[in-house]
């Protein structure tokens, strides 16, 4: 209840707010800065799990080669049969 009560004073305060500059913003400062910072952590997200998944197939061809010893004929069947099971 407390919390409902609290949520609608915020909410007429905002409009207060807005009906006092014009109404002309798209929207708060405090809005446009989350927005913002929701941004920059998914870009930064999306960068770090690019960065992993490329660093997990640089690992993967690593202990490929160096197990297979450099075959090649047993690389390619064996990428092969990887790329079957998705």
């Amino acid at each position: 209840m407390e919390e409902d009560d609290r949520l609608n004073k915020a909410k007429e305060e905002e409009e207060e707010e807005e009906e006092e500059e014009g109404g002309d913003q798209v929207g708060s400062s405090l809005t446009l800065e989350r927005v913002a910072a929701a941004k920059i952590f998914i870009e930064n997200h999306y960068k770090a799990q690019m960065k992993h998944i490329q660093q997990r197939k640089e690992r993967f061809n690593f202990s490929l080669n160096n197990f297979l010893g450099g075959s090649i004929l047993f690389r390619i069947f064996f990428s092969f049969s990887i790329l079957m099971m998705f």
